[in-house]
């Protein structure tokens, strides 16, 4: 029998990011895995607390879980920017794509990526049962307001009906 943890394992994926694993199934496109910016961008997500790399993961690929079956079941790119230096890496989660421009200094792309990870909201599961349990509270109000609607709709025809009735009974006496 499976432990909890193993189930949630199994449906959800790791929640352990083994960044010599994501560094393995990376390509690079515009970029070298020796260019001083892809050394630096590796030193700098390997100085990231665990909290701030699953923020990164979540960023980079819209889960912050490891798949099930582990890195190898996909494929990570870092895709090189042109001429804007100054903006923050964005990632394309549906290609695992993270886009990075070419800063000039290890301490820019620390700021720049931690920016970019803490102010990104993913739509994985974590956000999918979020929205899940907005849209049934919103389904609840409506579905409330019509019962109410439709109760007092009863009602007032219900007193049209005793109110038809009086009448009739009214003109017979």
């Amino acid at each position: 029998m499976l432990r909890p943890e193993e189930v949630e394992m199994l449906v959800c994926g790791s929640p352990t990011l083994d960044l010599n694993e994501l560094r393995k199934v990376t390509e690079y496109d515009g970029y070298k895995a020796d260019d001083v910016i892809i050394i630096d961008f590796w030193e700098v997500l390997q100085s990231l607390s665990d909290e701030l790399k699953k923020k990164f993961l979540l960023f980079a690929t819209g889960s912050d879980r490891v798949p099930v079956g582990g890195m190898g079941e996909m494929t990570f790119k870092i895709t090189r920017v042109t001429n804007k230096p100054d903006n923050l890496p964005e990632a394309h989660t549906c290609f695992n794509q993270l886009v990075l421009p070419n800063y000039s200094t290890q301490e820019i792309l620390r700021q720049k990526l931690i920016i970019a990870i803490s102010n990104a909201e993913g739509f994985g599961l974590e956000n999918m049962a979020r929205g899940i349990e907005e849209e049934g509270a919103r389904h609840q109000g409506i579905w409330r307001e019509a019962s109410r609607n439709m109760a007092r709709g009863i009602e007032e025809e219900d007193a049209r009906h005793r109110g038809r009735g009086r009448e009739a009974s009214r003109k017979k006496a």
